[in-house]
This record gives structure tokens, C-alpha cells and sequence, in this order.
């Protein structure tokens, strides 16, 4: 595919055309006016065989003689019901027509004549694309071009080999049987409406439907077309039959633009029928058109291919017609777009299958003439296959491109957009116009907004993590736009363009090292054997639970990972999924797969690790265990997010005897006014006055030190939430383990500054609450600002309690004999407030809020979480006197012992200052962290963590070093290599060991791959490369780099300055070093004067690049040390 410049395309000149489109939304078709004269709808203007009315005063209990032009037919008249004061008269018209009138004739009144003009097919269509710039009538698809030569030939290899997939390819589709005419009238013109979300009571059952999905409660049944089932009552709605030109039948009709519950309000309107036309037919239907196109291209079955052809045919006719902007019923949800509400979901689930569907049949609709005589009755235009062919590519494929063009369809972030528009390119190889639209992607790709730069320095360079997942901060949203990434890969492997050949390889680990990174990442994603964090948008008050791993969710991107780069980890991630065919048309790998994993041996147990990049820890109990059922374990999240985030920075879920037994409550609902969980107060984390955690997106935190052991894993984190004033905001956590094979938690959370500090939990869905608080009257809401998308505050029927002592709170899971016991030790003056989450369809939630008060003061919170059956087995908690020097900061050492069932006592140590000689308990401690395990009052694990000493009497440890601190004096980034200037010392060269950079105000941790002989040259696990862009200018003073694209984590809202500062700015070449004082927008500000020939154009691209890196030359370089000794509790 070469490239052209034929066309030439202004990004701010069409997004402004496209926000005038959308100003101009008065000017659209309102369907639900009302007027005191006959009016025409939903359209003023209709198309021929599209189902018209006339809406008129007159009640329908008035006989009115209608009179109508030669052609249209009178379908339905409104009947006489309770509350209907208005008719409506339905009507079709066979033909297209200029100057028609329909006359009106009411008893005992003068007749009203209105005027009728009626578009042809063609008449729509071109006046439909007349405001898409780009579109050339006379481009041409110029042959069969995604589905090529090889891929057809590993398809029918496929085929021969693997009987399932020859039964799928057969598998008879919902136009088996249909005739020419059925099939093209199976989908609905565009004045038929389409609305996503189901969100109204039912009629019979009211609001208790929101308990089942408050997005989308009613069911629908292709059994029941056009119609929708109350999951409660499980009657059908509406009570019409729209199949059958029945568009007022019974007590609840739907006409397709809704039923009016009596309030008159559109946003009250109940549209089954729009709900079933969005998500039963047409945002399921294109993958059954590709199939049969696959079956045709593979099969020669023509048949199957004329079938194809009708249906692409009809959406030639109807898709330029379709707009968002006033095709729904509820006006809430009324935006950019065509079809659906969600315009990812168009591009990904409709017009990316359409397009390779016309390319499978594209040689054979050629020799279909007869399609072409069945779509002359309809367009008289249309007499060859010659012209079947141009009217796809000019009003499907081309408008599919340039509707891309013009960002007229909303969604698709992290490429995901992009790789649309690259499946487009390839699909429909039109010479000039798909090497314009490819040229988009590598210069004004969306990029999330942004409108600038290319696609893959944006999306796989500057808003990936370093560890490969993205800023979605969202599970499954994050493991999804894998397989965008892969889908992009794949497609662009098939370019071949001179211009764009080397970034169209994104499988070039040197250009694109995260997306190779990310297929590991995805397998380290497990807590406790099984499950995966859930973060963001995600969760749903439930337990997220991946048995064989993440890569199920996202197999077909692993195996195509597997052809480039087969690893033992990744052929064991695959083996662990077990042997299936291959996609059609990939080629099949499972021996290789099965060879290597059992060569290679199972993949060890997973234990506790930290992902600094995305920002996770995960502590791990009892990883070896053989039953995942025995494991525990935590996700502590303090990573950046920009979309679907919550504001759940330093939040804590825990996982225990096979459940998540402190989940995260999942997508808000902003369909339902008590659908919030973004807000702090909805996870398990710090509140300061009750008000938001950020304003906007969620900014990273820092690992101050994490210890991994055998037991008693630890981690600190800090983070500075813009949201609410603080000058602490930090916690500290460890796992420890219990006879019995139990497990706690002990939480240490400290909050300074503002008025009101609190702890925020909740426990897991419920059926059982107790608590050693004595709780008052039940309130209306608990008290808090900052809730997202104006919805409602939904914490409600608060009861608080005051207590100076230690109390607990227990939650008994729902349906489980697994309960979860927070104890929280006393504090004078602390309130606590228990609250109900009334979002309606997740399970039972429960909150404990515990609260001080004082104006710029310091809280500090000490908790422990129990899951248990049976009884609790934390028997009695001490916070132990402190001997030492006394810190001269607000928060004191923490001493702690806990007595536990079956003769296991535990003491716990935590301090700030590393270097203070503390006594307590009979224990000698120095250090940050110190965890010391007797049984029957015999040491049986010690844990000490960046410290000198843990002792009692002779037994114990200590003289062991501090922490190893060195500078860093040379730095390969292009191979993650750094030399020290004082060698590693020998105990800690070992893999995976976590070295902390720092480089100015940027602190990161990567863990070590491996070290020279000598200690002195390390080689990193990651690549620690942040931003990459074009460089456009320099300032005067030469201090400043101006770049394409900004560094996107400072540009966006809620985001302090200051990430990427003592980051370091450098070439192409790699040579120069720069250090990044900060960022403004797009100018990158650095420590001295630069040199032009300091940023070359290396590759000859005509784009001489920018990157800044994580680490770089006079950067230190720590190394905590931590001692465990011990054998583990069986």
C-alpha cells in the first residue's frame, strides 16, 4: 500500500464542523414535540418503505377520514385508551414522491391537508453523506485485500484438519431461509430508534427490576422480537406488535420512540422496542454477515455471499441516515455518533465486520447479477454488479473511513480506535483514500483526545505503564485493549508501505518494548493463585476469579505473542489453558505449546511482588500451598488512571478461603441515581473532609519499601491526593499468617492535615452483621461531597457509635460460612459510622467508617482483617509501650502483639526512623519494619525489613547492614543497563532483587535481571523509557523542547506537576542527556541549554524524536535490605 497526498484533511477544520453538527442539534427532527396542528414524524422528510405518521390533536376516540397519496398505505391508527388524547396515524409509502398531500377530515371540522415529499433510496443516501467531507464517488475497492492469498489458504488447511471448525462455519444464521426481500428489510431504517440502556421500572413490579442490573434489566429474547422481558414479573413489553404493523395495541404500547408512563417527560419513556433494535439486532448482527462472508470466501458458496451482498446492500441505504444525535429515545443519552450509543462498539461489533465481510465476498458479488436485479426494484440506479460494488464502497466503506476521519463516533481509547481505522485502511484498499486515512494513524491519530501525533508513540509508549498495562484504570478494560493492541499489530503487519514499514512492526521490542512487556505483566496479575485485582471499573461487589489465568480472557493475543517471542512462561501460560483448534485463520501452534511447557515444567507459584509501574503490590500467604483454596493475599493499588478510574489510590482488596472478602462495589451506574462507586468513600482506603481523593484523574503514589517473604510480607506507600488537603497520606501493610492455615492483615493507615481523617471499608456482600459498637438511630445519608456524574449520594441510613477502646465489626459473606472480622485498636475521641450502599443491583454492602477530628491534625488508624470460620482466631491485641527516642514528627513507633489461637503469638514493629534503638515487649528493634513470631514463647519467624536488629536477649538478629546506597554513572536506556559506582553488594545480587532510582523528585523501582560479575553493571527487568514524541521546535534559550504530542500524565486534570521531573530527555541516538526541570503542556523544560545535533533523525523518517526516560547518569540507586528466618506454619 503506497502512500499518497492526494488528499488533504484539516483535523481542527472537521472537528469543528463536527461540533457545529452537534450545536446544531435544535435544528434535528424532535420526535416529541407536540403540536395543536397534524404534524409529520419521526422525520419531516421520510424514505421510501420507512413506517411514517402523521401525529395529530384529535382524539383517537373521533373518527378522522385520512386521504393519502397513490402508494402509501394506512398501517395502524392510535386506538382510544386510558390517558391517550392525541392519534397518530402510521403510515408507508411504496414509492418515492415530490409532491404529495395527505388530507385529514374530522366530523364536524374542516379538513387539514399537509404536505408529503417522500425520498427515493438514492435521494437519502446522497443526501445523507453531503455533510462527510472526504468521500470520492469514484474511488474503487481494487481487489480482495485483508483476507489475502495466504491467510485463505491457512483457513482451508484449518478447515480440512478440525472438524469444529467446519461445524461452526456451517452453523446456519438468522437469514437461513429468508427470501431477497426478508433479509433486506431484517434490518430497520434509521427512524426506527436505538437506545442502549434499559434503565425504567417496569410497569407491573416498579423499581425492583433495578435489582437484577440497573443498566440493563430487561432481557430480550429473539423468540420475542422487538419486545423485552421484565426479569422480575417476566411479562413481555410492549403490549403492541411491532413485527406485524401493530403499533397501539394494549395498555402499554411502543410505537418505537416509547411508552409514556403518564408523565409526559421524555426521559420517563420506556423503549423496549429501540432497546431491542440496539442490542438485539444490530449490534449483534455483523458478526453472522462476516461468517457467511467467510463461508462464501472459503466454500464458494455463492449463496451465502448474495446474502452478504443484500445486507450490505441495506446498510448502504440506511446507515448515513442513522445519528445519535436524535435516534434514542431518552434524551440523556443523545451524542455524536450513528448507530449505536457507544461508538466503539459500532466501529469494533458492526462496521470492522462488515468491512472484512465485504472484502470475503468481494469477487464474487462481481458475478452477481442477480443481486443486482433485486436491488434495482429498489434503486433504479443499480444495474450491474459493477454498480452493487460502488455503492459499498462509496456509502458503506468509505463512509465507515471518513466518518473515522471526522471523529463522528465516540469511544475507543489505548489505540483502540485506531486499530479501527487500520482495519479500514486494509479492507477496503482504495489506493489514495485508504493510504490517507493510514496516514492519519501515524500523525493525527485521536491519541484519547488529543488529536495529534501518532498512535503508536501515544498508545504504546506514553500511556503505558512500564510494565505494558494501561492508564484505564480498569481490569477488564485494561486486559481488553491487549487484544486492540494485538488486532493492530496484526493488521498493520499486513501494510506494505515504505513509509510507515518499520512502525508498522509493533512486535519491534526496540520500538514498542512495553507491548512485549505486557504479556508477562498479565500473568504476575493473580493474587492468591486465582484472582484478579479489581480496580477501577470493575468488580461489582463480587469476586473477579481468572482459575487459568488472565490469558484466558485474551487467548487468541497470547498466541499470536507465542509465534514472536516463545517463552517457556508464555508456553506455559498457553499449555495452562489446555489444547483447542486454532482460529480460522491463524496457523495451529498447540504441539509446540504442549513440547515446550512440559519441557519447561510448571510455572512456580506466584508470591508476594510488586508492579511499581502500573502501581500494585500483592502480598502473598501460603503461595506453595497445592490447593488455591489455602492461599491469601492482598492487592494494595497505587498506581496512576485516566478512565473508568476510581478514586481508590492506597485501596486494599483481600482475598482469602476462595473469595474476595473486601471487593471493590465495580462500574458506577450513571443510568440509576444511586449507581455511584467512584467515590473514596466506596473503597477501602483514606478520607480527608469527606470530599473527593482527586479532582479528576488519579495520580500515582510511591513505594517506600516492600519486603517479600515466606511470611509476613510488607509494604509502605505514600501517595498525595490533589482532592482534600493532606501533608501524610501513607500506609503500611503486612500478611501474616496463623495457625490453622489462617490469615491477617495488619493495616497501619495515617492521615495528616484537614479537619476530619477517616477509614474508609466496607466488607463483602453480607446476610450477617455484628459489632461491638452500640450504633443510634438510623440518619438519611452519610455526609459526603464529591460524587461523580451528579448522581445521588448513595451511603444511607448512617448510625454512629463513639468508643475510645478497641472494637470490632464482623461480616458473615453471603451464602458462605466465611466471615470477616476488622478490629480497629482504641483511639480517645474516635467516632465510627456504620451506612448500608443503596446502589440496587450488587450484593448487600455494609460500610464501617472510622473518624477524628481536629483542625490540620494527624490520625493514625491500626486495624487488623480476620477471615475465618467458625470462631475468630485473633484472641487479643496489645498495643505495646514504646521505649526509645522519641521522634520528633507526629507519629510516634507502633509496637504491637497479637495473641492468636493455638499458642502463636506475633509482634509487629513499624517506624519512620530506621535508626532509633527501640524496646518493647522484651524485643530490641532498629529498623523500618520488624514482624517476630513465637509458639508456646519459642521463635518459630522473624521478618525484619530495612534494619539493624530484631532481638530478644541472644536470640534474634542483628549487625546486619543498612541499606546499600550508590550512584548511578552510566546508563544504556535503549538496553536498560546502568553501572554503579560502587559495586552490588553479593548478598544482594540475586534475581528479581528491587533496586529504588531516583532521580530528582521521579523515584521509581525496577527489580534486577542480572548483574555483571563484579556487582557493578546491572541490567533492569523493564525498559524505562516514559514519553516519546516529535520534536516540532526549541525555545530561544534553547531550555525548552517543544513536542507534538505533551507528556499526557501532567496534562491531564488531578494530576500534580512533577511527575516527569529528574526524568532524563535524550535522541533517537540515545547520546544526549538532559534533565527534565519540568512540564507545561507541550514544552519540556530542561536543566541547561540543548544541542540541535543532540536530537538527530537516526531512521530518516523526517521526524527527529524526543524521549525521556526514568532513570539516567548521577541518579541514586538504593537497596533495602531485609532478613527472614523461619519455617512456615503448616
Amino acid at each position: 500500500m503506497a502512500l499518497s497526498h492526494s488528499y488533504v484533511y484539516l483535523i481542527p477544520l472537521l472537528l469543528i464542523m463536527a461540533t457545529g453538527a452537534w450545536g446544531a442539534a435544535a435544528g434535528l427532527p424532535d420526535p416529541y414535540h407536540r403540536s395543536d396542528q397534524p404534524t409529520l414524524g419521526p422525520a419531516p422528510v421520510p424514505v421510501m418503505e420507512q413506517v411514517f405518521w402523521v401525529d395529530t390533536p384529535f382524539d383517537p376516540a373521533v373518527e378522522v377520514k385520512i386521504t393519502l397519496p397513490e402508494g402509501v398505505r394506512l398501517l395502524d391508527r392510535t386506538k382510544p385508551g386510558r390517558g391517550r388524547t392525541r392519534t397518530r396515524f402510521y403510515l408507508r409509502s411504496d414509492r418515492g414522491i415530490e409532491r404529495g398531500t395527505i388530507t385529514l377530515a374530522p366530523p364536524n371540522a374542516p379538513a387539514f391537508s399537509l404536505p408529503l415529499t417522500v425520498r427515493t433510496y438514492r435521494q437519502d443516501i446522497e443526501e445523507q453523506i453531503r455533510v462527510v467531507p472526504g468521500i470520492d464517488p469514484a474511488a474503487r475497492k481494487r481487489g480482495r485485500s485483508y483476507y489475502t492469498d495466504r491467510k485463505v489458504a491457512q483457513a482451508r488447511q484449518n478447515l480440512e484438519r478440525y472438524p469444529k471448525l467446519r461445524e461452526d462455519l456451517a452453523r446456519p444464521s438468522r437469514y437461513e431461509g429468508k427470501s431477497d426481500e426478508e433479509v433486506f428489510a431484517s434490518l430497520p431504517s434509521w427512524n426506527v430508534p436505538r437506545q442502549c440502556y434499559s434503565n425504567w421500572p417496569c410497569p407491573k413490579c416498579g423499581e425492583a427490576i433495578y435489582r437484577v442490573n440497573a443498566f440493563y434489566p430487561w432481557r430480550r429474547s429473539s423468540a420475542h422480537p422487538f419486545k423485552a422481558q421484565c426479569p422480575v414479573c417476566n411479562q413481555y413489553f410492549p403490549t403492541n406488535d411491532y413485527t406485524r404493523n401493530d403499533f397501539t395495541s394494549g395498555d402499554y404500547p411502543d410505537d418505537g420512540w416509547g411508552w409514556d408512563p403518564g408523565t409526559g417527560k421524555r426521559e420517563n419513556f420506556a423503549g423496549w422496542v429501540a432497546y431491542y433494535n440496539h442490542h438485539a439486532v444490530w449490534q449483534n448482527f455483523a458478526g453472522e454477515v462476516l461468517r457467511m462472508a467467510q463461508r462464501a470466501l472459503l466454500q464458494g458458496d455463492r449463496a451465502a455471499a448474495h446474502k452478504v451482498g443484500v445486507i450490505l446492500a441495506r446498510v448502504a441505504y440506511v446507515y448515513p441516515g442513522m445519528n445519535m444525535r436524535w435516534q434514542q429515545v431518552d434524551s440523556h443519552y443523545l451524542r455524536p455518533g450513528r448507530l449505536l450509543v457507544d461508538g466503539n462498539w459500532e466501529r469494533n461489533e458492526v462496521l470492522v465486520p462488515l468491512v472484512r465481510a465485504y472484502d470475503a465476498v468481494f469477487d464474487l458479488l462481481g458475478e452477481d447479477q442477480a443481486l443486482a436485479d433485486f436491488l434495482h426494484t429498489k434503486d433504479p440506479a443499480i444495474r450491474s454488479p459493477a454498480d452493487v460494488r460502488a455503492l459499498i464502497d462509496t456509502y458503506v466503506v468509505q463512509l465507515f473511513g471518513w466518518d473515522w476521519m471526522r471523529r463522528e463516533l465516540s469511544g475507543g481509547n489505548m489505540g483502540a480506535r485506531e486499530e479501527d481505522m487500520a482495519q479500514f485502511a486494509v479492507c477496503a484498499d482504495m489506493g489514495a483514500v485508504s493510504d490517507r486515512w493510514l496516514e492519519e494513524l501515524f500523525t493525527h491519530a485521536y491519541n484519547s483526545g488529543t488529536n495529534r501525533g501518532g498512535f503508536d508513540d501515544e498508545n504504546l509508549i506514553n500511556t503505558m505503564t512500564r510494565e505494558g498495562p494501561v492508564w484505564i484504570s480498569a481490569l477488564g478494560y485494561a486486559i481488553d485493549y491487549l487484544n486492540s493492541k494485538s488486532d493492530m499489530a496484526e493488521i498493520l503487519s499486513e501494510v506494505n508501505s515504505p513509509r510507515w514499514k518499520a512502525r508498522c512492526n509493533l512486535y519491534d521490542e526496540t520500538l514498542y518494548p512495553k507491548l512485549r512487556a505486557e504479556f508477562d505483566t498479565w500473568l504476575d496479575f493473580l493474587v492468591a493463585g486465582r484472582f484478579g485485582p479489581s480496580y477501577g471499573d470493575s468488580g461489582a461487589g463480587n469476586t473477579a476469579a481468572y482459575p487459568k489465568g488472565i490469558p484466558a480472557a485474551v487467548r487468541t493475543a497470547y498466541e499470536r505473542a507465542y509465534r514472536r517471542w516463545p517463552t517457556d512462561r508464555l508456553a506455559r501460560a498457553l499449555f495452562r489453558l489446555g489444547p483447542r483448534d486454532p482460529e480460522l485463520f491463524e496457523e495451529e501452534i498447540w504441539p509446540r505449546i504442549a513440547a515446550q511447557a512440559k519441557k519447561a515444567g510448571p510455572e512456580p507459584p506466584l508470591e508476594s511482588r510488586v508492579l511499581d509501574g502500573v502501581g500494585f503490590v500483592f502480598l502473598e500467604s501460603r503461595a506453595h500451598a497445592e490447593r488455591e483454596e489455602e492461599r491469601a493475599g492482598i492487592a494494595l493499588r497505587y498506581g496512576y488512571g485516566r478512565g473508568h478510574h476510581h478514586q481508590d489510590n492506597l485501596n486494599i482488596e483481600m482475598f482469602a478461603r476462595g473469595l474476595s472478602i473486601a471487593p471493590e462495589l465495580g462500574y458506577p451506574c450513571w443510568a440509576h441515581p444511586m449507581g455511584d462507586t467512584a467515590h473514596v468513600a466506596h473503597h477501602n482506603t483514606g478520607m480527608i473532609d469527606r470530599s473527593s481523593q482527586y479532582r479528576s484523574a488519579i495520580a500515582r503514589g510511591d513505594l517506600q519499601l516492600f519486603a517479600g517473604a515466606p511470611e509476613a510480607s510488607f509494604a509502605d506507600i505514600s501517595a498525595a491526593p490533589d482532592g482534600f488537603p493532606n501533608r501524610v497520606y501513607r500506609r503500611a501493610v503486612c500478611l501474616a499468617d496463623a495457625p490453622g492455615g489462617n490469615v491477617y492483615l495488619l493495616d497501619i493507615l495515617r492521615l495528616a492535615g484537614g479537619t476530619t481523617r477517616t477509614y474508609c471499608f466496607h466488607g463483602p456482600g453480607h446476610d450477617g452483621f455484628q459489632s461491638s459498637l452500640t450504633f443510634g438511630e438510623k440518619g438519611t445519608v452519610y455526609e459526603i461531597s464529591g460524587m461523580g456524574r451528579g448522581l445521588a449520594n448513595n451511603v444511607v441510613e448512617p448510625q454512629a457509635a463513639a468508643f475510645d477502646g478497641d472494637v470490632w465489626a464482623d461480616w458473615k459473606c453471603q451464602g458462605k460460612p466465611v466471615r470477616l472480622r476488622l478490629t480497629h485498636l482504641g483511639q480517645p475521641g474516635r467516632r465510627y459510622i456504620t451506612a448500608r450502599c443503596a446502589k440496587p443491583d450488587i450484593p448487600p454492602i455494609r460500610y464501617l467508617f472510622a473518624e477524628e477530628e481536629g483542625a490540620d491534625g494527624a490520625s493514625e488508624f491500626i486495624s487488623l482483617w480476620q477471615p475465618y470460620e467458625g470462631e475468630p482466631f485473633i484472641q487479643k491485641v496489645e498495643r505495646l509501650t514504646v521505649e526509645g527516642p522519641r521522634p520528633a514528627g507526629e507519629f510516634a513507633p507502633v509496637a504491637l502483639r497479637v495473641t492468636l489461637a493455638g499458642g502463636q503469638v506475633d509482634t509487629f514493629f513499624y517506624s519512620w526512623d530506621p535508626g532509633a534503638l527501640l524496646r518493647a515487649g522484651g524485643l530490641e528493634f532498629r529498623g523500618s519494619f520488624g514482624y517476630w513470631s513465637e509458639k508456646e514463647g519459642v521463635l518459630r519467624a522473624l521478618h525484619l525489613v530495612n534494619g539493624e536488629r530484631l532481638r530478644r536477649g541472644n536470640e534474634g538478629v542483628s549487625e546486619i547492614p543498612p541499606a546499600f546506597r550508590t550512584r548511578m554513572i552510566k546508563a544504556d536506556p535503549g538496553r536498560s543497563e546502568i553501572t554503579l559506582e560502587e559495586p552490588l553488594p553479593r548478598d544482594l545480587i540475586r534475581p528479581g532483587q528491587l533496586l529504588y532510582l531516583q532521580g530528582g523528585r521521579h523515584r521509581s523501582a525496577y527489580h534486577l535481571a542480572e548483574a555483571s560479575a563484579d556487582g557493578r553493571k546491572l541490567r533492569l527487568d523493564l525498559n524505562g523509557i516514559l514519553f516519546r514524541s516529535k520534536l516540532v521546535s526549541m525555545s530561544p534559550d534553547r531550555r525548552r523542547l517543544i513536542t507534538e504530542t505533551a507528556p499526557p500524565i501532567e496534562a491531564v486534570s488531578g494530576i500534580k506537576p512533577g511527575y516527569y521531573s529528574g526524568t532524563v530527555a535524550t535522541g533517537e541516538d540515545l547520546k544526549a542527556r538532559y534533565r527534565v526541570i519540568g512540564v507545561e503542556k507541550e514544552s519540556i523544560l530542561l536543566d541547561c541549554p540543548v544541542k540541535d545535533e543532540d536530537f538527530p533523525d537516526v531512521d530518516g523518517d523526517g521526524r527527529r524524536m524526543v524521549s525521556l526516560y526514568e532513570f539516567g547518569e548521577g541518579d541514586e540507586v538504593v537497596v533495602y535490605r531485609s532478613v527472614f528466618i523461619g519455617a512456615r506454619q503448616p
